[in-house]
């Protein structure tokens, strides 16, 4: 006897099939239920990897304290430019309502983002304040520059 499902059960079903009732923090190592994490549809099962309590340490320290970007220089570097693009002068409060996010902080050298963490330059001296379009404009540039050399060859 084959047994129809309307869509409703049906997702039911493989939800409970597909999906574990407990899945491990990567951070703190507990078993907790898949209702204590945030949603995420590209993971393997459709939540981040780290529970909500971690995940919010994390995104603390990461945006309010600036403690794991650029290497804790975040904030230094924001108050040296006084909160303001070094190029065009576009202050934070400009760009927040022009962009709807705060501005960035980016690597003179490029050696930031995306590098082996013995590579990376988090030097004061080496951070400087940009807004979204003068950051695109110089990693645009830097990636042009890159891209004929390496045509030259």
């Amino acid at each position: 006897m084959q047994v129809k499902f309307n869509n409703h059960n049906k997702d039911e079903a493989v939800r409970k099939v597909a999906y574990p009732i407990n899945i491990t923090c990567i951070k703190c190592k507990v078993d907790k239920s898949i209702k204590d994490y945030y949603k995420n549809k590209k993971s393997k099962y459709g939540v981040l990897k780290t529970c909500m309590e971690c995940f919010k340490v994390i995104k603390r320290l990461y945006h309010i304290e600036g403690g794991l970007h650029f290497g804790g220089n975040k904030n230094k570097a924001l108050e040296r430019d006084n909160y303001a693009c070094v190029n065009c002068g576009m202050t934070n409060e400009e760009h927040i309502t022009r962009w709807g996010r705060r501005i960035t902080v980016d690597h003179i050298d490029g050696n930031g983002r995306n590098k082996i963490s013995k590579e990376k330059n988090n030097d004061l001296s080496n951070l400087q304040t940009l807004c979204y379009i003068c950051h695109g404009k110089k990693d645009g540039r830097v990636r042009w520059e890159k891209w004929r050399k390496e045509k030259a060859l």
